[in-house]
């Protein structure tokens, strides 16, 4: 049989390898573009293919291409094609298509129009129609259609190529059997030397080292390819040729003694590995244990090959936990691995950069949609010094002055961190055993990457301190209508800490506020303090910590309003668990303005007035401004409240400006307490809020 037009798919940026692997098979690469290698094969050069390709993701048999500009060109095109050399009344058919084209609202009508081209070309020159078979088809003709081209082609093997059916089972995040080995090519592993992969998860890295060194083909590991069921197939040839892998392997099982290693910190995963080994046929040739990355070592083996797809960190909550991991395992591979090499698969630049090592090679490859950078590098050895070592020292002078404070104070949430170094722009606050951090924004003066690797660097050496998965890193952007109450994150992670009397609920992850305003301890404390037997409002309540506060020092009554049901649900759990009574101490969900606009249900001593700088959610009547509308606000409040009473007024708007002459119009008399209510871990940011008392002067209303 004469050689025919193939073209040959697979993952962008592995093209050549594919090329590679055409010439190797008997035949002829004629050109590729972005994840398609065009080829002229002989039947032998496809069989071959189809047994021993590691980096296509599929092979297909073209019929024909042309010009269309709409789906009745397409039909005519397709109707064109002699489909009845294909088929036999006994074959199924499939079709997909793919691009766009006039006429065509969506790919199932453009695989729609190609089947009923094909089944009324077979119809008329054959007088039969082929079967319809979706699932398990015997012909799976692919159509493509990109400005203005088609291009028709039939599925040889009918199903993905790297898929070798050795994985019963896999991790979370898989990687592909086809981009492993392009990996492992990529690397330029010789088949003899030790490989390691220390994160193996499902161990895809492992199993295809060991089809590679021990010779076995991979297609010996599927289904019978399609294309032998074809009316044109050459089934002894495909047999011969069969036989030949099947005693290869045999051969290279016999004779391999390359180390394979892999593992992983997950007894799952390793357990997942091994079976998949077995499903592979070379479970004698590797070693899946459990052990952690960052703690492993060479023993006797010679210098190789690590090679790994470690996790990316993907959510923000994971950042830190990335950066220490990779800072953590380059430090490793430095003391321990000197004169091996390491081939890494990573999306994420930042963490790469924190194994402090410079890469030989680079390639860019796809991980399903994902983006990532192939690095190669030659591990030199050495001691590694831990990144940011003037942060970390500040941080340990922090701690051993603040963490004392606190304890004398019985507080476990505080801050340990406020941009103390122009270098390293972040706010640490410590709840309990945890840490949540927050950059500030950089000035302008500051390059967006320099200040990047500085946080990164930051995070690193923090990590030093606390357990990096007990870490969350959070980012501050100005929040529009529900965003400030919806979830950032879904770890649903909660924990109390203490402070003073009170236990108060913590959520470090899911929100962008962790459910504790750090600098406004000091009030909540004066709350605690002078409200013995008198009745509290608080609006724009936030999780009520100042109402709980309030509550435990005696108040006899109190009532808390937000528009939130996320807070309002997040104070009644602080209520619980501190023991309030629903009774006299109520929860309500309103706007604030309204609320106060509306019929007085009673009058209070005291009132809790911590509002937002500005709200635009849907939830509230119109828009909150904390400079326009805290006058009109005051003067609504007078009237709730009782001879005598007491306004806490804070605001964290930097440039807020206080009438006091108006304030004294309304019947205030305002007492500036700003910088009493600054706590001491505050101490660096006497801007982080202000606050009066006001004093009601003005009788009844």
């Amino acid at each position: 049989m004469t050689d025919a037009r193939y073209l040959l798919t697979s993952p962008a940026g592995l093209e050549d390898l594919v090329a590679e692997e055409v010439v190797a098979a008997g035949g002829e690469a004629i050109g590729h573009a972005a994840g398609r290698v065009h080829a002229r094969l002989s039947q032998q050069a496809s069989y071959q293919l189809l047994l021993w390709s590691r980096v296509a993701s599929r092979l297909y048999r073209l019929v024909g291409e042309g010009e269309v500009a709409s789906v009745d060109d397409l039909y005519d095109l397709v109707k064109s094609m002699e489909w009845e050399q294909w088929f036999t009344p006994a074959l199924t058919l499939a079709v997909q298509f793919d691009g766009e084209l006039r006429g065509i609202t969506n790919t199932m009508f453009g695989a729609l129009k190609v089947k009923d081209a094909i089944v009324d070309r077979c119809r008329e020159q054959k007088g039969w129609r082929p079967t319809i078979n979706s699932d398990d088809a015997d012909l799976r003709v692919a159509v493509w259609v990109d400005k203005g081209q088609a291009l028709v082609a039939i599925d040889c093997q009918g199903g993905p190529l790297h898929q070798r059916h050795y994985r019963l089972r896999q991790g979370a995040a898989p990687l592909k059997e086809n981009l492993a080995a392009a990996m492992l090519k990529r690397a330029r592993w010789s088949t003899q030397e030790s490989l390691i992969d220390p994160f193996c998860g499902s161990g895809t890295l492992v199993i295809e080292a060991a089809l590679m060194a021990a010779d076995i083909a991979p297609g010996l590991l599927r289904h019978l390819p399609a294309c032998v069921r074809w009316p044109e197939a050459d089934r002894d040839l495909w047999r011969q040729l069969q036989q030949q892998a099947e005693a290869r392997r045999s051969t290279g099982i016999d004779s391999c003694q390359t180390p394979l290693f892999g593992v992983d910190l997950n007894p799952r995963q390793i357990t997942v590995a091994r079976a998949n080994a077995r499903e592979a046929g070379i479970e004698g040739l590797v070693d899946f244990e459990v052990a952690d990355a960052t703690a492993i070592g060479p023993g006797e083996l010679t210098p190789g090959l690590i090679i790994c797809n470690p996790p990316y960190g993907e959510r923000l909550g994971e950042m830190t936990e990335t950066l220490a991991l990779y800072w953590q395992f380059g430090a490793r591979l430095k003391r321990a691995f000197k004169d091996w090499r390491l081939t890494i698969l990573s999306s994420d630049e930042g963490a790469l950069e924190q194994l402090r090592m410079r890469p030989e090679r680079r390639h860019q490859l796809y991980n399903g949609p994902l983006k990532c950078r192939l690095m190669h590098y030659a591990i030199t050895g050495g001691e590694p010094q831990l990144p940011a070592d003037d942060f970390a020292n500040r941080l340990r002078k922090n701690l051993k002055k603040i963490d004392s404070w606190a304890a004398e104070q019985g507080i476990e949430a505080y801050r340990l961190y406020d941009a103390d170094l122009p270098d390293y722009n972040l706010a640490i606050d410590r709840y309990g055993d945890w840490l949540v951090v927050q950059e500030y924004a950089a000035p302008d003066t500051i390059e967006p990457e320099k200040a990047r690797r500085r946080r990164d660097d930051a995070l690193v050496a923090l990590a030093d301190f606390n357990d990096p998965a007990r870490i969350a890193f959070k980012t501050r952007e100005r929040q529009k209508g529900k965003q400030q109450y919806e979830r950032q994150d879904a770890r649903d992670l909660w924990f109390t800490v203490k402070e003073h009397d009170a236990e108060l609920w913590i959520n470090p992850c899911d929100y962008l506020d962790v459910g504790l305003f750090l600098d406004h301890r000091p009030m909540r404390r004066w709350l605690h303090d002078h409200a013995r037997g008198k009745r509290l409002l608080n609006l724009f309540c936030y999780t009520a910590s100042a109402t709980v506060q309030a509550a435990l020092g005696g108040a006899r009554a109190s009532l808390s309003v937000d528009m939130s049901n996320t807070y309002l649900d997040w104070a009644e759990r602080n209520f619980a668990t501190n023991g309030l009574d629903g009774r006299h101490h109520r929860l309500r969900r309103d706007d604030c303005m309204a609320f106060v606009a509306g019929e007085p249900s009673g009058k209070f001593d005291l009132v809790f007035l911590d509002p937002p700088t500005f709200s635009n959610s849907k939830r509230m009547e119109g828009v909150f401004d904390v400079q326009r509308d805290y006058l009109p606000l005051l003067g609504q409040l007078r009237r709730w409240l009782a001879d005598g009473a007491t306004v806490v007024f804070s605001t964290n708007h930097t440039r807020f400006r206080f009438d006091e002459a108006a304030i004294s119009q309304l019947g205030f008399r305002a007492e500036d307490v700003s910088a009493m209510s600054i706590p001491p871990d505050f101490a660096r940011n006497q801007r982080i809020h202000r606050c009066w008392l006001l004093h009601w002067q003005g009788g009844s209303q």
